[in-house]
């Protein structure tokens, strides 16, 4: 069955509020797009905005958000029939949802989160086309640039896509796989960015490979030693053969 809010209503409460790290996943997210925009199209301008301690201001503002959301907003409630967060705990049950349970703060979270990153990744794809066809740039910076941008871009599609996905199904009856994939790309907009890092970010990829083989290394390595003592110790079985013992 599951359990739901009347069976556990503390538990859900406090987890439904915990959503509002979502909402400041979603500002990181459209950070990210904002500070990689201004370094395609100003650089100067996302050195005066991002550049040394300034970045800790952007963090600040971003927990002042989630604390906002976490405390003054309506919390989601877990359903068990859905295997979903939703603001209403009688989904589906009445039409359309009750109004008491409805957060527009969420509604308004989501909606930004779908408008702005379309608008910054649109701005970003027009300067990789305006540099390479009118200024040429070169290739070699290009290429890095192309790789910073392929990492935020995928980050940026899990958000997008929980954003989209789970403010619609708040309003509107859509099929239950649709809900699964919402719920998939909410936990992976979590924890998809290590991945992300992992496969496209070169340099991350050589220090994991080397400290991977390394602690292998140092395993294997013990594994000799260990296995070696064990070889130079076996005579006291054929002392324990013998006449005097």
């Amino acid at each position: 069955m599951g359990t739901n809010y009347c069976t556990a209503p503390v538990i859900n409460f406090f987890s439904g509020a915990a959503a509002a790290l979502w909402a400041g996943a979603c500002n990181l997210c459209i950070l990210l797009a904002f500070n990689r925009c201004l370094d395609a199209w100003k650089p100067q301008w996302q050195q005066l905005l991002f550049e040394d301690r300034k970045v800790y201001l952007w963090l600040t503002l971003t927990s002042c958000y989630i604390f906002y959301i976490f405390t003054f907003t309506t919390p989601h409630v877990y359903s068990a029939e859905y295997g979903a967060w939703f603001f209403d705990p009688f989904v589906n049950h009445f039409e359309p949802p009750i109004e008491s349970f409805i957060n527009k703060s969420h509604f308004v979270n989501n909606i930004s989160v779908i408008v702005l990153l379309s608008i910054l990744y649109t701005l970003i794809c027009t300067s990789f086309y305006f540099n390479k066809r009118f200024y040429g740039v070169s290739a070699k910076m290009s290429k890095v640039q192309r790789q910073v941008f392929i990492q935020a871009f995928w980050i940026a599609v899990l958000n997008f896509a929980a954003a989209a996905i789970y403010v619609s199904m708040q309003w509107i009856d859509i099929s239950f796989a649709i809900i699964v994939i919402g719920q998939m790309t909410w936990q992976a907009g979590h924890g998809g960015a290590a991945i992300i890092y992992l496969v496209f970010n070169r340099t991350i990829n050589r220090r994991v490979k080397s400290l991977l083989q390394l602690r292998i290394k140092e395993a294997t390595g013990r594994a000799t030693i260990v296995g070696g003592t064990t070889n130079r110790t076996m005579p006291v079985s054929s002392a324990v053969s013998h006449p005097e013992c």
